[in-house]
């Protein structure tokens, strides 16, 4: 019989090859799906990536524009700026602009440190923050945030606080003059940070006895800081930038507690603007005189601040040589003067005074809040001696505890503390150099926790800040 041969297969591999190919096929179709998928991704985050750096090109022009044109000026007009090409269909830049639709008007903040400056966008005026007054005058600047595609509206405003009740304990402004050596002597023990604003390497000096927990600067390093102080560089920007006042830089300089022409604008003013009758808030130390607001003068170059009047509230001195400040010498007193309104004492050596201020007497101790301000107008300035002869008596060989900002401009101070070290709550603001009690006695800074009526009558650092509308 003859065997039978087995029939090829050519069934199975014509299925095999079409199985193949349509493998193929979908494989080749999946990667076509996937690169333009990728494709459209890519474009769409080339797009959302353009958008978003242009957003934020416009961001940093509109903060620019509010520091630079905004807070040291009296007003500005409409305006648009921007980068790269700008499309007129769109009323945009391809990189990013700012838009401002209307003008507008303020009051300027003339320093990089403001005292009782309110701009137009700032709080604090009758309206606070964002809100409009009774007539509907709005106090934020509107700017347009431009990013290549829309406007996007923000709200533009004003922030201030005071750095030293912030915790910059130890503030040192550049002097109006970069030639005006500074220095910062003795041992002086700052709890909290320090802020400093050099004008060049050689005009601030510190000695490595001044010991703080961080701190910033704006100018040049300072190469007699210990390795171990930390630099920090969260500060409010303003530091950074450049005012003008009549055409003069006033970067990083204080002049904040005499102001004659500005309303409103200095520590001066702070004490006389709106009193019915502001020459009962003055005192002349060439005139004899005695207030029922606790302070008076006995016509020869003396006058007497007493911080245990519950009535003393604000007081500016003039022609002055010595100044004694009386705090509290028993516990009772001390107790109960941490409840009296904040006073604010603000001192000016005028081009015709007859006196000279040399020294500051600070009796016993103190619990009130109090900001004391000196300014000399005399150029090179006066030093002042600011003396605490009252030791501690509840505790050997320790000086005095004093509540207390200094704010000092054109005034080179050094401390005088009985019993050796003393302690002050509050901080200091100075532009002159300033030195610590002799040797073993240490100057201590401590912050204030109870800001209660001394954040506005205290210099406050500006800035400001930009929120999204919608």
């Amino acid at each position: 019989m003859k065997a039978l041969r087995p029939s090829r297969p050519r069934g199975g591999i014509l299925v095999l090859a079409l199985m193949c190919s349509g493998l193929a096929v979908l494989g080749l179709t999946y990667w076509i799906m996937t690169v333009g998928a990728r494709s459209r991704y890519v474009d769409t985050m080339e797009d959302a990536t353009k958008r978003r750096v242009a957003r934020a090109n416009g961001r940093t022009l509109a903060f620019r524009y509010a520091h630079l044109r905004v807070l040291p000026a009296t007003g500005g007009t409409a305006f648009s700026r921007g980068l790269g090409t700008w499309y007129s269909g769109l009323e945009n830049y391809e990189w990013g602009g700012v838009r401002l639709n209307s003008a507008w008007s303020g009051s300027p903040l003339r320093s990089n440190t403001g005292s009782t400056g309110i701009n137009r966008i700032s709080p604090g005026d009758r309206a606070g923050f964002g809100l409009a007054d009774s007539a509907g005058t709005g106090y934020d600047l509107a700017l347009q945030v431009l990013d290549g595609g829309q406007s996007v509206p923000h709200r533009w405003q004003a922030r201030s606080y005071s750095p030293m009740l912030a915790g910059d304990l130890l503030v040192v402004h550049a002097p109006a003059s970069p030639a005006t050596a500074v220095a910062l002597t003795g041992s002086i023990q700052v709890n909290g940070r320090a802020h400093f604003q050099a004008a060049a390497s050689s005009s601030l000096t510190v000695d490595p006895t001044v010991t703080f927990n961080a701190y910033g600067s704006q100018g040049p390093a300072l190469p007699s800081l210990a390795s171990t102080d930390r630099l920090v560089s969260n500060y409010p920007p303003v530091h950074a930038l450049t005012w003008t006042v009549a055409g003069t830089p006033v970067a990083g300089q204080s002049r904040v507690i005499w102001e004659e022409s500005v309303p409103g604008f200095s520590l001066r003013n702070k004490v006389l603007d709106t009193r019915t009758v502001p020459a009962i808030y003055v005192v002349n130390g060439a005139v004899n005189s005695t207030g029922s607001n606790g302070y008076s003068s006995d016509g020869l170059g003396t006058v007497t601040i007493d911080l245990g009047n519950p009535t003393l509230d604000s007081v500016v001195v003039e022609n002055v040589r010595t100044i004694e400040v009386i705090g509290q010498s028993t516990a009772l007193t001390w107790s109960d003067v941490a409840g009296f309104p904040t006073a604010l004492v603000v001192v000016r050596r005028g081009p015709a005074d007859v006196f000279i201020p040399t020294a500051v007497n600070f009796r016993n101790k103190n619990n009130r809040r109090v900001v004391f301000s000196v300014r000399c107008e005399s150029d090179p300035p006066a030093p002042v001696t600011l003396s605490f002869p009252e030791a501690n008596q509840a505790s050997a060989e320790v000086g005095p505890d004093w509540r207390m900002v200094l704010v000092l401009e054109q005034t080179p101070v050094a401390f005088s503390a009985a019993g050796g070290t003393l302690n002050l709550t509050g901080g200091i603001s100075t532009d002159r150099s300033v030195a610590a009690p002799a040797a073993p006695g240490t100057l201590r800074l401590f912050r204030e926790f109870g800001p209660v009526g001394l954040s506005t009558k205290t210099p406050r650092r500006a800035w400001a800040e930009g929120f999204r509308m919608d």
